[in-house]
């Protein structure tokens, strides 16, 4: 076999099983998107069987109620093996016919196997193939369409029996345009005891209309005696054909037409996957847009909270520093009083808000809302930290450092002046006192009266109310700073925050054009492999593969 088809057969590689492994923890694509994937790189013919046993040709009929499906496989295995008559239609079960020495593997979970009548034989001459009997296509009961579809990858060769009067019958044809391309078909007009070479001619025509050049079509008669069966019947020339088959490298080339079918499909399910990464679009370019949305969020969530801020201020004025960050980080306070919380339903609510509003704009720019949404999952809860954090940060600064430079300056110097300036009135005082003392010793003059006495108190009250009025103005209210401090810390946290989002997107975006490359690395390695592919099948192999399926027009 082809390695390229063998390599498609048996999983994926490496570096696609990496790809989707990580698409699927960072949320690129849903387990829905990989639903068709999984189907194609679990479901084969050859997943049916131990690959250490024998591994027959699986050929199943197929068609609608009443054209003799169930019919034929007892004739060809002697024995009534299926069952026929008014018990088809509403019927689930699946009638295989195979050689006692073939051994199944465990069949895949989601293979309906509840209702398979197996029946085994010795005939060496039947060995190489397996047969089925699959439901009515068409039956009343819609389970049965489900349980076909879901046999039909595990199938080498289709064989679609239709009769003379249903052989344009519209459910089977549009199962044919859906999967003909990915199997080898027969086609079987039975009860050709009841047909005319018109019929046959033109179900031909419609074959090849369909995309089979040169279609196999066997003329059946299911119930003829002997002599009719040898004589009119091409039941025997069935089983010559898939014998022919069978053989080893023909069964080769089904299995490399199924693998490049598979890569054919692959190439499809991938392009799926680009347009699920949605690589027209940078979620970098949503950042202006989040600025806008982040912008309005923190002025409403600054207003909303403004409230709160002055009623924790209020409550804990006066109080020790580690009161207020108590209240600030949400912990029970001395007070049995409950404190305001700063960070609350409210505010969570309305930054979440914001999330929403990001992640409808990056749905409208047909960028991914998945992966974006899971790497800001952390963010209501951060940003809530980074308030009560960045809030008490700046509470016990303000309270350490009331008011701003220029007012601590200023304060420090009226301090100082309503220290200087009555020392030096009360020394300029001692020294007259002094000076008139010893003048008026000397000189016989008068003593230094009331008059003086009342000015030089009021020099040095005035030398000391002066400046201390300006301190007592300069010095800031704790209320004040600490709503000023808690302002600032809110804001700060805010704005921080919102710049961790334009990070998360810088990073979503790196990641996602990683995922791009990726999947187009991916891509460009599944098209040389299917450019490689040996598609040079034998003569008869080519009669049983479509070109492409277009389902003909009913007269009815």
């Amino acid at each position: 076999m082809d390695p390229v088809i063998s390599s498609a057969l048996s999983g994926p590689a490496p570096e696609l099983d990496a790809f989707l492994t990580k698409a699927l923890e960072a949320q690129w694509l849903s387990p829905q998107d990989l639903g068709a994937y999984e189907n194609l790189t679990i479901r084969s013919p050859g997943s049916l069987f131990n690959p250490n046993s024998h591994r027959p040709l699986t050929a199943a009929f197929f068609g609608g109620t009443g054209v003799g499906k169930s019919s034929l496989l007892n004739q060809l295995a002697g024995q009534d093996i299926a069952r026929t008559g008014i018990e088809r239609p509403t019927s689930r079960e699946v009638s295989i016919y195979l050689h006692e020495s073939v051994e199944f593997q465990q069949l895949p979970n989601d293979l309906p196997v509840d209702d398979v009548r197996m029946a085994r034989h010795s005939n060496e001459s039947k060995r190489q193939i397996l047969w089925i009997d699959m439901p009515d296509i068409d039956s009343v009961d819609s389970a049965n369409r489900n349980i076909v579809l879901q046999w039909l990858p595990h199938l080498d060769v289709v064989i679609y029996v239709v009769s003379p009067e249903r052989y344009r019958d519209d459910k089977g044809w549009r199962l044919l345009k859906e999967y003909g391309g990915d199997h080898a078909w027969i086609f079987v007009l039975n009860q050709w005891d009841r047909g005319e070479q018109v019929q046959f001619e033109d179900f031909r025509r419609l074959l090849t209309e369909a995309g089979f050049s040169d279609p196999i079509v066997l003329r059946t008669i299911a119930r003829a005696t002997s002599e009719a069966q040898s004589s009119t019947s091409e039941l025997h020339e069935l089983e010559r054909v898939l014998g022919e088959i069978s053989s080893q490298h023909l069964m080769a080339q089904l299995e490399a037409h199924a693998g490049i079918a598979r890569l054919d499909a692959l190439r499809e399910v991938l392009v799926q996957f680009d347009t699920a990464l949605g690589g027209n679009e940078d979620y970098v370019h949503l950042a202006p847009r989040w600025q806008e949305i982040w912008s309005e969020a923190v002025h409403d969530l600054m207003e909303g909270m403004e409230w709160t801020l002055i009623a924790l201020v209020r409550m804990l004025s006066g109080r020790m520093t580690d009161k207020v960050t108590d209240g600030v980080s949400q912990e029970s306070p001395a007070s049995p009083q409950a404190m305001p919380v700063i960070w609350d339903e409210w505010a969570a609510g309305r930054a979440q808000d914001t999330l929403a509003q990001l992640l409808v704009a990056a749905g409208e720019r047909g960028l991914p809302p998945r992966p974006l949404k899971l790497a800001l999952s952390p963010f209501i809860e951060v940003t809530g930290q980074k308030v009560i954090q960045r809030g008490q940060l700046k509470l016990r600064q303000a309270l350490a450092l009331p008011g701003n430079a220029l007012q601590r300056t200023a304060m420090r110097v009226a301090g100082f002046l309503s220290i200087l300036l009555p020392s030096l009135a009360l020394a300029w005082a001692s020294y007259q006192v002094v000076i008139g003392y010893y003048e008026s010793a000397t000189h016989h003059l008068d003593y230094l009266g009331t008059d003086f006495a009342v000015h030089t108190l009021l020099l040095i009250g005035l030398a000391w109310l002066a400046p201390w009025f300006v301190y007592s103005r300069l010095r800031p209210s704790v209320e004040a700073s600490a709503l000023r401090g808690l302002r600032s810390g809110v804001r700060e946290a805010l704005e921080a925050a919102g710049e961790g989002v334009v990070a998360t997107l810088a990073s979503t975006a790196l990641s996602h054009r990683e995922m791009i490359d990726a999947l187009h690395g991916i891509q460009a390695n599944v098209e040389r492999e299917a450019t490689l592919a040996d598609r040079d099948y034998a003569p008869l192999v080519r009669r049983m593969i479509a070109r492409g399926v277009t389902p003909p027009e009913n007269p009815n």
